[in-house]
C-alpha cells in the first residue's frame, strides 16, 4: 500500500460538482471548485478568438505575476493533503484503487 496523491479524489469530486452535489464534492476534495474553475478559464482560453484569447492570455499572466497563485495553489494543495492525511486518513486512504 503507498500514499495517496495530493490529488487523490479531485476527480470524483469535480464530476460530483458538475453534477450539483456540492457537498459530496467538498467531501472528497476541497480544491475541486478552483480545478474547475482552472479549466474553464483553459477551455475559454482553446475556444475564444485570437483578440480575445490574447486578452485573457495577458490578464493570467497578470494575475500570476501580481499574485503569484500558482505558488500558492501548490502550497495549499500541500498542506491540505498532510492536514487530510493526518485528520482523515482513514477515510482518505480508501479512495486509491
Amino acid at each position: 500500500m503507498g500514499w495517496p496523491c495530493p490529488g487523490c479524489g479531485l476527480g470524483l469530486a469535480c464530476a460530483a460538482l458538475l453534477r450539483g452535489e456540492v457537498g459530496r464534492a467538498l467531501r472528497l476534495h476541497a480544491f475541486a471548485p478552483v480545478v474547475l474553475a482552472g479549466m474553464g478559464v483553459l477551455f475559454a482560453g482553446c475556444v475564444l478568438p485570437e483578440p480575445k484569447r490574447a486578452a485573457l492570455l495577458s490578464a493570467v499572466a497578470k494575475g500570476e505575476e501580481r499574485t503569484r497563485c500558482a505558488a500558492a495553489f501548490a502550497v495549499a494543495i500541500l498542506i491540505y493533503w498532510v492536514v487530510r492525511l493526518g485528520l482523515d486518513g482513514p477515510h482518505f486512504l480508501p479512495l486509491r484503487n
